[in-house]
């Protein structure tokens, strides 16, 4: 063969090679798109297998890494969740998303310091994410810091005024401040803007609940904890995998009870 046949040859396997990994690339985007619907969807162990095949065809796609610790996350599988999230921040160090996430799943770990500077190098990396501010006010309401708390979540919903996780967490803050209208202001808005599947929405039927107790309305009380059971026995409900939901369950049951004596 001569040397313009060998660089034929040469040519055809690099076009070959480039378009069976262009073929890859495309098949991993449409699992991780599969993925991302199902989540939406509230179907995470169908999520977590379309994101494992986008894996598999693509080792270096760090967004299904992040996509499925979002999913093990809501099925409270957090040390999976934070495994994949390191993957995919190994991938990218800039990935600011990435480091909230794991911060979230940090705290719901009850490892507070750990999601506080994951939510910092979050918002060092990108100041106009919404999601660790919101997380950085959760952390500061268990710390007892209520105006740091209220201060992030001002600033989360600033960034984001479809978040329904800050109007909750800002809720929370408020009614331990005793500011009850305030706090079923922001539930009411949690309500309105969470998905079927997210875990704030019952909370926010949980807490907006006790908040009614604490006024004395007690028709409405009982109106959402009965919402939140309703929720909390819904497999598609994100509340339905939370790990202290079965105490919560006998704890507005008990409420409700008396509340019907």
């Amino acid at each position: 063969m001569n040397h313009k046949g060998k660089f034929i040859v040469l040519a055809a396997c690099i076009v070959l090679t480039i378009t069976l990994f262009m073929g890859c690339v495309t098949q991993a985007q449409a699992h991780l798109h599969k993925g991302i619907a199902y989540s939406d969807q509230g179907e995470f162990n169908k999520a977590i297998e379309e994101f494992t095949r986008a894996i598999e065809l693509d080792p270096e796609l760090g967004e299904a890494y992040n996509n499925r610790g979002l999913a093990y996350r809501h099925k409270g599988e957090y040390d999976k969740a934070i495994a994949d999230y390191n993957e995919a921040i190994e991938l990218d160090p800039e990935y600011a998303k990435a480091y909230s996430n794991r911060g979230l799943a940090y705290y719901d770990k009850g490892e507070y310091d750990k999601a506080i500077a994951d939510c910092n190098k979050a918002i060092e990396l990108d100041p106009e994410l919404a999601e660790p501010y919101s997380l950085l006010g959760n952390a500061y309401y268990d710390k007892g810091d209520f105006d740091k708390a209220i201060h992030n979540f001002d600033k989360a919903i600033e960034l984001d005024p479809k978040s329904a996780r800050a109007y909750l967490g800002r809720g929370l803050v408020y009614m331990e401040k005793g500011d009850l209208d305030r706090a079923i202001a922001d539930f009411d808005k949690a309500i309105e803007l969470a998905n079927m599947w997210e875990i704030e929405l019952a909370l926010a039927y949980f807490d907006r609940g006790f908040a009614y107790i604490l006024k004395d309305e007690t028709t409405k009380a009982v109106n959402d904890l009965e919402k939140f059971i309703e929720l909390s026995n819904n497999p598609g409900s994100g509340i339905f995998h939370f790990f202290l939901v079965d105490e919560m369950k006998e704890a507005v049951q008990e409420t409700l009870d008396e509340l019907r004596a």
